[in-house]
């Protein structure tokens, strides 16, 4: 149990922060004995839960299902045209938010976490203010306070967060930035009936990401009536006109989204004056989410991470360690997820031997329809599964086991062992597996 008062300390620990992180963090710290709170200046469940993951999953539901009678005409059902009421989308997107941030509220209480609202500063290595005013000692401080999206000098535009306050779907919609961001409201805002167009500044969409994955996911943006500009630049937009270096031709827009990336807030404190190193990235830490002050840790984007699920394992990891368990975070098998039309997903690492399976192979994947995609496996010098890239429907929870693989570094071979049911999507990942298999 927590010796807080006993030491002096009014917390044993004391998070900054509501999001994925945080929460989770703050939960996990209380359900192990820890005197714990949580400070939050905005609405809990961060930017995931408000405007960010949350949000545009339940949009790119309603995106799928304007795709629907497309799909059910081919399979002999007739739905009649799709047709949207922006109104009513945007209420689900809204009812789903404030469900899950009610299950975050709920989640805290029932812990014991005492949470309060306002800005939370670090003053001292053991000390952060509310607003200027109450002070709270603490033995272990949380940094958790997620990232903003970033901008573009002299380019005004709408943000993920201003998206879902429109008044009405925009018409034409120009997106500054193909990386994740920018694909996936390029895929949602197409399928809803917007004509879209990505300037991406780089020679490809999703830079960083497995080539293949990106060249598979811009021929179905494209085919799904996506522009897109690489190697260009937008310079300046004025009055629904865009200049873009590269392009002879100025691109017009109803609605300009700039979509180039996150920064982490760390404006938490004089943290150079504390003695908390910041990279270029983010706050530095070890593999415990500790930074170069001893009591104090950061967990997720303000720590340079940039998926939510890699927060909340972070706030796991932060837990164990105020409890006196040796936890570490490993980074090896986090998967990413790319919520466009079809899905992507990718973890660990690319190599020189892999094994493809395409969907049209599989039988499940023909039943439904979906034979858009792929599973790819990859093998490191040691034989075992080092990665793994999937596109096609649900392959945000097909890439799961895959991460088990990478995780427990398994062989193909003893992946493999695992019968997949008939027929299931499933049996093209292990197929894959069996065929990495076969060329060790």
């Amino acid at each position: 149990m927590g010796d807080a008062a006993m030491s002096g300390f009014e917390f044993d620990v004391v998070v900054i922060g509501g999001g994925p992180g945080g929460y989770v963090c703050a939960v996990e710290a209380a359900r192990r004995g820890l005197k714990t709170a949580l400070i939050e200046a905005g609405a809990l469940g961060g930017e995931c839960t408000n405007w960010g993951c949350i949000p545009t999953k339940a949009l790119h539901a309603v995106a799928k299902m304007m795709k629907a009678p497309q799909g059910a005409a081919r399979l002999g059902v007739n739905l009649g045209a799709a047709q949207l009421d922006w109104g009513k989308a945007k209420g689900h997107v809204q009812r789903v938010v404030k469900s899950s941030r009610m299950g975050i509220e709920r989640l805290l209480k029932d812990a014991g976490v005492e949470t309060m609202g306002g800005w939370g500063r670090i003053e001292g290595p053991h000390l952060v203010s509310i607003d200027g005013e109450r002070r709270i000692a603490a033995r272990h401080i949380v940094i958790a306070t997620g990232s903003r999206p970033a901008e573009i000098s002299g380019l005004a535009g709408i943000t993920n967060r201003d998206l879902f306050d429109l008044e009405a779907l925009p018409e034409r919609l120009l997106i500054v930035g193909g990386g994740v961001i920018g694909v996936e409201f390029a895929a949602i805002a197409a399928a809803l009936g917007s004509k879209v167009t990505v300037v991406e500044a780089t020679e490809r969409l999703l830079p960083g990401v497995d080539p293949e994955v990106a060249q598979a996911l811009t021929g179905a943006l494209q085919r799904g009536g996506v522009t897109i500009r690489t190697g260009c630049l937008v310079r300046g937009a004025e009055a629904g006109v865009a200049t873009v270096e590269g392009l002879s031709e100025p691109v017009g827009f109803d609605e300009l989204l700039v979509a180039v990336g996150r920064r982490p807030n760390t404006g938490v404190g004089d943290l150079a004056a504390l003695g908390i190193d910041v990279g270029r990235f983010g706050i530095e830490v070890d593999a415990q989410c500790r930074t170069t002050l001893p009591s104090v840790f950061a967990i997720g984007d303000v720590a340079g991470q940039g998926l939510a699920h890699v927060a909340s394992r972070q706030g796991e990891v932060v837990a164990e360690v105020l409890a006196g368990i040796d936890g570490r975070f490993e980074g090896r098998a986090i998967p990413a997820c790319i919520f466009a039309f079809p899905e992507a997903a990718t973890v660990g690492a690319v190599s020189n031997r892999s094994a493809r399976i395409n969907l049209a192979a599989n039988g499940r994947a023909r039943t439904l329809n979906a034979t858009d995609g792929f599973v790819q496996l990859y093998a490191g010098e040691d034989g075992a599964i080092c990665g793994g890239s999937i596109v096609g429907i649900e392959a945000s929870e097909l890439i799961a086991p895959v991460a088990l693989a990478v995780q427990l570094k398994l062989t193909p071979s003893v992946f493999a062992k695992t019968v997949a049911a008939h027929p299931t999507l499933g049996e093209a990942v292990r197929e894959a597996a069996l065929l990495l298999g076969e060329g060790a």
